[in-house]
């Protein structure tokens, strides 16, 4: 739940410049302060966040633990994630790219992955490649983040106006929209493991927004459901992950 607060601006400068959450401030603070400066500031997901319960202390909890993970300064990881350069966008949705990146590296660590390393795009010859490279016991992994989002059709998959999704529904459309960016994805998997010699390729999932919430609780076999669909066209993405927990074909 997002509180609410009429002094929203003036708060979050003001925990920005407390000292108390220096992370945030070294790696977010460019982003945060542009965004405030836009006239409609409250629609950004940082917004959203920092205005959280607990918002804050998370955030920063969260860099504070991909920083120890991937063992580099915060100099390093806001050259490495374009924290200063990409992220600075109009988009309100934007951080979520980078937030779920930073989910993803938390969630594999937590199940022993190590290594991780992140690939600069390769810009000379236009190949698109994926955002990471880790290892797993023996095998290293190409890994590529997608975030899918809410989109206007989605409003189809309503029962009736202003009512409950049709949850079948909503599954067609999960699928229709992987099956929409797995070429891509797949591109930039077999690209990186080329690159970076890698015997496995991962494709981390999250969903997010309004639609898309029925699916965070979709069973596990609703989630098999839709790996098995589009596993078929694209069998050579050996893992697919979903929302940081949900497996297949299963844990590696």
């Amino acid at each position: 739940m997002v509180r609410l607060n009429t002094n929203s601006n003036t708060s979050i400068k003001g925990a920005l410049s407390s000292g108390k959450y220096p992370l945030i401030k070294s790696c977010l603070g460019k982003y945060i302060k542009f965004v405030l400066n836009l006239s409609n500031r409250r629609e950004f997901d940082i917004v959203k966040m920092l205005e959280m319960k607990n918002g804050w202390q998370m955030l920063e909890s969260l860099l504070k633990r991909v920083l120890l993970i991937l063992g580099i300064s915060c100099q390093e990881l806001v050259r490495s994630f374009g924290l200063k350069t990409d992220l600075i966008s109009k988009e309100p949705e934007k951080f979520y790219d980078i937030f779920n990146e930073f989910m993803t590296i938390v969630k594999l660590h937590e199940k022993r992955f190590e290594g991780f390393k992140k690939i600069k795009p390769r810009r000379r010859d236009g190949i698109r490649v994926a955002d990471f490279v880790a290892c797993y016991k023996s095998n290293k992994y190409a890994i590529e983040i997608k975030t899918i989002r809410q989109s206007e059709i989605e409003e189809k998959a309503r029962i009736k106006p202003g009512l409950a999704y049709n949850v079948d529904t909503l599954k067609e459309m999960l699928k229709d929209k992987l099956k929409d960016i797995l070429y891509l994805v797949k591109n930039q998997l077999d690209a990186t493991a080329r690159k970076e010699r890698c015997r496995k390729k991962l494709f981390a999932i999250w969903i997010r927004r309004k639609a898309s919430l029925f699916l965070l609780n979709l069973k596990r076999d609703d989630y098999g459901q839709i790996y098995n669909s589009v596993k078929e066209d694209f069998p050579s993405i050996d893992y697919f992950l979903f929302n940081g927990n949900n497996w297949y074909p299963q844990n590696p």
